[in-house]
């Protein structure tokens, strides 16, 4: 089966997702990871039997060239966020595809009943042989991550990540002896880290936080977890899936004081949770994950058949 996945931009979200269903894919799939800028690229994929486009920004302009070039294809497409953000964007991938993955629970939830028959719920994962403990745990200083790509993005994205409230929050901890460092980056450009630079970063750390409004999963929470991080985030994405509360993190109101107490003990109870940590990350490997994209494809190609055989259009 040949299996295109494409991207819009090389950001570590886009990239780590694509290369994880390839690196996991079954002997019979032949997958190619390409990017996808628009219209105006030179088609190249009259040979696929699945299309699976991670981005969205171009995807009208992609779902016209399936119709032309590859009418047969299964064209899969991903809603990054958590609705009702962009739910324009969700309304136009429902509409130009043949089904539309998002990854939590909580965004599903929230999506409206009339645009279900489309919505395939599907948790992405991390590369534990891409994000793993390098630095020891009891190696480590006691120190509080906080990563977003921010820059040059939009205001709106920096308010979505609270990243003034994350500089708020690091001045309380700095004030009680505990760092916390933030890293910004373009998430489209140079600055943007390769998944070993983010590993040996997220290695310096005992705590990642993460303060969003809003999210699709967030990928650093679990790859910090994989890379033997304590997670402290708001109610977003995956994370009531992901979080036992007290065991691997703490799920806290988004407000300075709730976010500096669950800092606090995951700091004091950082070296006694590393059991717990290992245990629960283990459970959202891509090796256990990426089989869902499989069988959501091989039942998507079978339902196509079917309506073909019985002249459904």
């Amino acid at each position: 089966m040949k299996v295109y996945i494409l991207h819009e931009c090389p950001n570590w979200s886009a990239r780590n997702h694509g290369e994880a269903i390839a690196k996991y894919a079954p002997g019979d799939w032949d997958v190619t990871n390409d990017w996808w800028t628009g219209h105006h690229q030179e088609w190249q994929y009259d040979d696929a039997d699945v299309i699976i486009n991670l981005g969205s920004n171009s995807h009208e302009s992609l779902y016209e060239l399936c119709c032309t070039h590859t009418p047969d294809a299964v064209l899969l497409s991903r809603y990054n966020t958590c609705y009702p953000r962009y739910s324009d964007k969700l309304d136009m991938l429902c509409e130009h595809s043949d089904g539309v993955i998002v990854e939590s629970r909580n965004c599903f939830q929230r999506i409206p009943g009339n645009l279900r028959g489309k919505i395939h719920l599907l948790p992405s994962g991390v590369d534990r042989n891409a994000f793993c403990i390098t630095t020891p745990p009891h190696q480590r200083p006691s120190k509080v991550l906080w990563c977003a790509g921010i820059i040059g993005q939009s205001p709106e994205r920096g308010d979505v990540k609270r990243y003034r409230f994350a500089q708020e929050l690091a001045a309380r901890l700095k004030s009680i002896g505990l760092e916390m460092e933030l890293l910004t980056v373009d998430p489209n450009g140079e600055s943007v880290r390769s998944p070993e630079q983010m590993r040996d970063w997220y290695n310096t750390g005992r705590i990642f936080a993460c303060t969003s409004k809003m999210e699709g999963l967030p990928n650093t929470c679990l790859e910090a977890a994989a890379c033997g991080c304590l997670i402290v985030t708001t109610n977003v994405g995956v994370m009531p899936e992901f979080i036992q509360q007290g065991r691997n993190g703490h799920i806290v109101p988004p407000t300075l004081d709730a976010f500096v107490h669950a800092i606090t003990h995951a700091n004091k109870d950082y070296l006694a949770s590393q059991l717990d940590v290992r245990h629960l990350i283990a459970e959202w490997d891509w090796v256990k994950l990426a089989g869902n994209y499989y069988q959501l494809v091989d039942e998507m190609l079978c339902v196509r058949q079917c309506n073909e055989e019985e002249g459904v259009s």
